[in-house]
This record gives structure tokens, C-alpha cells and sequence, in this order.
């Protein structure tokens, strides 16, 4: 159970490490000039990127500390009982299912407004419990986080997607 624990913990830092570096990102791009042609400016993809990386890293943070919290109150209630064995490498799957989602994107027959909502839904999914509730709001936020980035992309960003 302590090595869960350990686990956990390395795995809510990293997710704290990546909020900050996508903040440096956002704050180094502050400099960067003004666009004369675009409504949004050479920095708007960055910060959109790395706002969206932080949102995503924030909902995973959010996860893992309600994991720690269980793991402290089991740990607490009963010493001698022993965790179930952890499910994968959780960074082994994100670059499986990242990488799956690329080759998605180069195959020019499924679109991108159907590719994003599902990689969204298999990533969460692969990163969090199986619960009925979890499918749920994994199959709505990566509905709503899907479609919103389609409409980002194509109606501000002016950036026609596959």
C-alpha cells in the first residue's frame, strides 16, 4: 500500500510540474508582437494549447489526490490490509493513446471532430476508474472539450483540421 501511496504522490508532483511549465509557457508568451492579419495573435496558440494541458492536468491532479486521500483512510482503518495491484503504466498508455490519436489524425478519412472527442474519452477513461459515473462525465467532457476545440480551431483560430 505504501508503494500505491508512493506512486500517487509522484504521479500528483509530475501533474503539478506540467501546470507549471504550461503557466512559464503562457507568461513567456506575453511578449510575443501582434498580429496585423490574425484576430488572435502569434500567441494564441500557445497559451491555448498549454491552457488546455493545465485543464486537463488539473482534472488528472484532482483524480489522483482523491486516490491519495483513499489510500490514507484505508492505511489508517487497517494497516495489514494490502491495495489492489496498479493497473498499467499510466504514462506508458497516455503515449500509446497519443500516439494511436496522431496516426487517427494523418488518416484523412475519420475527421478530426470525430477522433478528438474519442481520444478524449479513451484517454480519461484509461487514466481513471471504471466507474458508471466516471464513463459519463469522461463521454460528456470529451463531448463538450471535443466540439470546443473544433470550434476553436476552425472559426478563430482559422486553422482548417483533418
Amino acid at each position: 500500500m505504501q508503494q500505491e501511496l508512493r506512486k500517487n504522490i509522484l504521479e500528483a508532483a509530475f501533474y503539478v510540474g506540467l501546470m507549471a511549465l504550461c503557466l512559464a509557457v503562457i507568461v513567456s508568451t506575453v511578449g510575443l508582437p501582434e498580429s496585423l492579419r490574425e484576430p488572435l495573435g502569434s500567441s494564441a496558440v500557445p497559451r491555448g494549447i498549454s491552457v488546455l494541458i493545465a485543464a486537463f492536468s488539473a482534472f488528472l491532479l484532482g483524480q489522483t489526490l482523491r486516490r491519495i486521500r483513499k489510500l490514507r483512510q484505508a492505511a489508517s482503518a487497517s494497516p495489514e490490509s494490502e491495495a489492489p495491484a496498479a493497473s498499467g503504466h499510466p504514462v506508458l498508455k497516455t503515449c500509446v493513446i497519443i500516439a494511436a490519436y496522431a496516426a487517427l489524425l494523418t488518416w484523412p478519412v475519420i475527421p478530426s471532430v470525430i477522433t478528438t472527442p474519442l481520444f478524449l474519452f479513451i484517454l480519461i477513461m484509461a487514466l481513471s476508474e471504471r466507474t458508471t459515473k466516471n464513463i459519463c462525465w469522461a463521454a460528456g467532457l470529451a463531448i463538450v472539450f471535443g466540439a470546443g476545440l473544433h470550434y476553436l480551431f476552425k472559426h478563430y483560430l482559422f486553422v482548417n483540421l483533418p
